[in-house]
């Protein structure tokens, strides 16, 4: 049902990541995130992250286990 792209976009946001974190772990503008959730909303029928996340639980019985995020910080000061 997703795309490959709209997957991992779905997995950061499981993890917690911002779209600015999103974006910048896949190399794409926070525009491109942007466009991509609006895409998953649709085709899962859902307003925001926070229903994503409810999905996720309700499909897992609230056993969802998802990897944290590697930080993508930069080391510049």
């Amino acid at each position: 049902m997703l795309t490959a792209r709209e997957q991992q976009v779905s997995t950061h946001v499981l993890r917690g990541a911002t779209d600015r974190e999103i974006a910048k772990a896949l190399v794409v503008s926070t525009r491109t995130v942007h466009k991509h959730l609006e895409r998953i909303y649709r085709k899962l029928d859902l307003t925001n992250r926070t229903s994503r996340m409810a999905l996720l639980a309700a499909q897992t019985d609230g056993a969802a286990v998802v990897p944290p995020l590697v930080s993508v910080r930069s080391t510049r000061r």
